[in-house]
């Protein structure tokens, strides 16, 4: 009786170690951060949102992700000289 548990311990330490040594499946998330400019806000809030979905498919394609999930973005707009300077975020997930 012994020997049967002292074995069936190792056992369960063996399968509890290759359980818990595999990478875990789960998608990464990250910052992704594009900016623009125009001479009125549209244009650049236009810009900067064509280049957060540029920079968006870069980092899916190049994390071998066919689909993510936007989660949350923002875009913030201000006067610099002659041009408008907007600035879009947003937190995507794989």
């Amino acid at each position: 009786m012994n020997k049967l548990c002292v074995a069936g311990l190792a056992l369960s330490a063996v399968v509890a170690f290759t359980i818990v040594s595999q990478p875990v499946a789960a998608g990464s998330c990250t910052v992704v951060v594009a900016e623009g400019r125009g001479a009125n806000e549209a244009k650049a809030s236009a810009r900067a949102l064509k280049h957060l979905t540029f920079k968006i498919n870069r980092w899916a394609s190049q994390n071998g992700y066919t689909a993510v999930r936007k989660a949350k973005s923002k875009t913030l707009c201000a006067p610099k000289r002659a041009l408008v300077h907007c600035t879009s975020s947003a937190k995507v997930c794989g």
